[in-house]
């Protein structure tokens, strides 16, 4: 596995460690997923993003992806909703990488 360092090179744009729940829309209407995870990082180009559970993923598919309160915060729907493709996949952690659209 790439060092921090080594992976942080490879960004155009800076991430920023956070957590945050999330609701995930995996695939397009009619033949969707849902999965629940948490973002684990965010920057202008993408976001990290690990899952509750296993999900067969793979590179360039559609994910749509819908904030969610976090542990003790009143829940809300949030209207925005961020949308990209999975960059890449790291089926050990369960995580993948988003790349926005």
């Amino acid at each position: 596995m790439p060092s921090a360092k080594a992976t942080q090179e490879r960004r155009k744009c800076r991430r920023y460690a956070f957590q945050r729940p999330v609701s995930l829309r995996l695939g397009h209407p009619g033949r969707e997923l849902w999965r629940l995870g948490w973002i684990r990082n965010a920057g202008a180009g993408g976001m990290k993003i690990r899952l509750n559970g296993k999900a067969f993923l793979h590179r360039h598919q559609s994910v749509t992806v819908m904030l969610q309160a976090r542990p003790g915060e009143k829940a809300r729907q949030m209207e925005e909703e961020v949308c990209g493709r999975i960059a890449w996949v790291d089926e050990g952690s369960n995580s993948f990488g988003l790349r926005y659209e």
